[in-house]
């Protein structure tokens, strides 16, 4: 997912910047002016229960 400024939509890509960090958790958004219009999130190498739990809180 690419950065447009041509459309009305501007996808970024929002996750850990510190380089020990890579790969655990990021986001796709699709914003609109300051309105998120889109949001996917992306688990790289967590251990799945991680991911079970957020879905139970």
């Amino acid at each position: 997912m690419g950065s447009r400024l041509d459309g009305e939509l501007l996808e970024v890509s929002m996750g850990p910047q510190h380089p020990s960090t890579h790969g655990v958790f990021r986001m796709n958004v699709a914003l609109e002016g300051e309105i998120v219009r889109r949001l996917k999130p992306v688990f790289g190498y967590l251990h799945r229960n991680h991911e079970k739990i957020g879905e139970n809180a």
